[in-house]
C-alpha cells in the first residue's frame, strides 16, 4: 500500500512539473490545519475530530476521495462539492484499539483542483495503555 502511494505521489509530481503549476482559474484546495495533534489518549478510545477544507479559488472543488492510511480511521467526506469561496470538512474517527505509543497517519485527499489534485493531511499523537494512564 505504501508503495503504490509513493508511486502515485511521484507520477502526479512529475505530471504537475511537466503541465506547470501556474493556474489563474479553477478551484483550490486550502487547508488551514492540515495537522491535528490528538495529544495522549487511551488505548481502545475512539477520537473524533475534523479537517477544514476551503476553497479559494474560483470554480466549484471536488473532494474526490479521502483516504486513511490504516484501517483504525474512519473518514467521511461532508460537502463533496465546495462552492468558490465556501468551507466543508472532512471528518475522521480514530480507533486507538490495539495501538501503543506515538503515531503518525496520513490521510490522502484527491480533488479536482488542478494545481494540487493530490494532498495529503495527518494527525498524530500517543496512544497509552490503560495501565500508563492510571500511573
Amino acid at each position: 500500500m505504501r508503495k503504490f502511494i509513493i508511486f502515485l505521489l511521484l507520477a502526479l509530481l512529475f505530471l504537475k512539473i511537466n503541465t506547470g503549476s501556474i493556474h489563474a482559474s479553477g478551484p483550490k484546495l486550502f487547508i488551514p490545519d492540515s495537522i491535528q495533534n490528538l495529544g495522549e489518549i487511551t488505548e481502545g478510545q475512539t477520537v473524533e475530530f475534523a479537517f477544514i477544507i476551503k476553497n479559494t479559488g474560483n470554480a466549484a472543488l471536488e473532494i474526490l476521495d479521502a483516504t486513511p492510511d490504516c484501517d483504525c480511521a474512519k473518514v467521511r467526506i461532508i460537502k463533496p462539492t465546495i462552492e468558490a469561496g465556501e468551507q466543508g470538512e472532512i471528518r475522521v474517527a480514530f480507533n486507538s484499539k490495539g495501538q501503543s505509543g506515538s503515531f503518525t497517519k496520513l490521510i490522502i485527499i484527491e480533488t479536482n483542483d488542478p494545481a494540487e489534485p493530490v494532498k495529503m493531511i495527518k494527525y498524530k499523537g500517543t496512544v497509552l495503555r490503560k495501565s500508563e494512564k492510571e500511573e
